[in-house]
């Protein structure tokens, strides 16, 4: 069953969740209608020859425009889309992952002895959800914890952090904040300095700013010798705020600083954080779940979130609860390459799209999307988590008088769009790729033009 055949369901889903936003009633197309191939040629010239794009007729399969669409480029983040096809069909829309809380020793009079967390790569463990879990131990009379150990064995094959951006952040099995602090820089009516913060609080991190007010908000930061030195300069508008991400070098120290202190809200005292495997006679306390990942994918997309791409990617890599980014991206490739046998030579060196030197193509993009929308498993749950025009997310200030979801990409010479559009004949799917850009906001008005022509098919 199609979308198109789902519109009570759908209208229903709009007016309580956001869902993907359907129009009913699509006109078809007028007699004598230009041929994909006329269209295609018309269109040939539109973008550079280092770029690639396609349509493609959700329900009816058939090809409204082509051009260079096997060439192979890097896409930036519009490979999180081949991300979001695997785990959805690979892990289910349901799928949540773990963090598990061992016991060593029992439970005497509010006393735990020793007390073991196991990271289970949560892409959504945030501050709030570590919050959570503190309460969830506390719920089971605990009071005080001898020792704390925090396991992050569960990722067999990590990817470091590669910078103190925090889109660079890389993963760990715990992933706490995306392996990421926020520094936010208010300044109040009526005061002179501002006051810089460290997001979470918990963690302790010293602030050495040199933030003064002004008329506009631009902060800057920068990371120390240590997670926990940060420097921050620029100036904040009064009655305004402005905030800046940064990776942690330490992703478990930094967990270890913050659960403490969660724990500690939680009325959870505990001595000492440190890291330690479980051991083989510890006894499974609670498993604390993830949100679903129909919701976490959504966040993914909407945000463009690095960090969850790759640790989709590791969670495809599972294996006998160990889960390895290696893996999993042998498994994205053999699944890409099932869904698109005419893929070519394609180079898939992570989820994010981060690496200029992934390669697919644009009819790869064009024939997952395609897919998605027919399949009645993946379908409403794939197209409601891209941000819809004019709405939310990265779509938010993009093509607002034109109905459809997009996910788009950039890099310093690339940018890419790819989605759903409601054109005058069917719903399209699309990609749009384009390498060695020289004028990133130029590139990106002229994707715009060509998703309201594709619309007007």
């Amino acid at each position: 069953m199609t979308i198109r055949n789902k519109l009570g369901f759908v209208t229903l889903l709009l007016t309580t969740a956001s869902a993907v936003c359907f129009t009913p009633g699509f006109a078809k197309a007028a007699p004598g209608a230009s041929s994909a191939g006329s269209i295609s040629e018309s269109l040939a010239n539109f973008l550079p020859t280092t770029s690639s794009f396609c349509a493609i007729g959700a329900d009816s399969g058939k090809t409204y425009v082509d051009v260079r669409s096997d060439l192979l480029l890097a896409p930036a983040s519009t490979q999180k889309l081949l991300v979001t096809a695997s785990a959805l069909n690979s892990l289910g829309a349901l799928f949540t992952a773990h963090t598990d809380v061992f016991v060593v020793g029992g439970i005497k009079n509010g006393v735990a002895k020793t007390v073991f967390i196991r990271g289970g790569l949560d892409p959504g463990f945030t501050t709030e959800r570590a919050f959570l879990l503190a309460r969830a131990v506390r719920s089971y009379g605990i009071t005080k914890i001898n020792e704390l150990f925090l396991d992050d064995t569960a990722l067999v094959s990590e990817l470091v952090p590669q910078g103190a951006r925090a889109f660079l952040s890389g993963i760990s099995s715990f992933g706490l904040n995306w392996n990421s602090a926020t520094v936010r820089g208010c300044l109040a009516a009526g005061s002179e300095t501002p006051n810089v913060i460290v997001d979470p609080f918990e963690f302790k991190a010293r602030v050495r700013q040199t933030v003064r007010r002004g008329s506009v908000s631009n902060l800057s930061v920068t990371r120390g010798a240590t997670d926990d030195e940060i420097a921050a300069s620029g100036v904040i508008a009064a009655g305004a705020c402005a905030e800046e991400y940064l990776a942690v070098a330490d992703p478990v120290r930094y967990t270890s600083a913050v659960l403490k202190g969660l724990f500690a809200a939680a009325g959870v005292e505990s001595d000492t954080v440190t890291s330690r495997k479980v051991p083989a006679a510890a006894k499974l306390l609670l498993s604390f779940p993830s949100r679903p990942l129909e919701e976490l994918i959504k966040d993914m997309n909407y945000y463009s979130n690095n960090n969850m791409a790759e640790m989709f990617v590791a969670l495809l890599g599972e294996r006998s609860g160990e889960f390895s980014r290696d893996l999993g991206l042998e498994r994205l490739r053999t699944e890409v390459k099932s869904r698109t046998p005419k893929s070519g030579a394609l180079n898939l060196v992570d989820g994010s799209g981060l690496s200029p030197a992934n390669r697919i193509s644009a009819k790869v993009v064009c024939d997952t999307l395609a897919q998605e929308y027919r399949n009645p498993d993946t379908q409403l749950t794939f197209f409601a988590s891209l941000p819809q025009f004019g709405v939310s997310g990265t779509m938010k200030k993009r093509l607002s008088t034109v109905s459809g979801r997009a996910k788009t990409g950039s890099l310093s010479n690339v940018s890419s769009l790819a989605g759903l559009v409601y054109a005058r004949s069917e719903p399209l799917v699309f990609a749009i790729i384009q390498n060695k850009v020289a004028d990133l906001p130029r590139a990106k008005a002229a994707e715009d033009v060509l998703v309201e022509k594709f619309s007007k098919l």
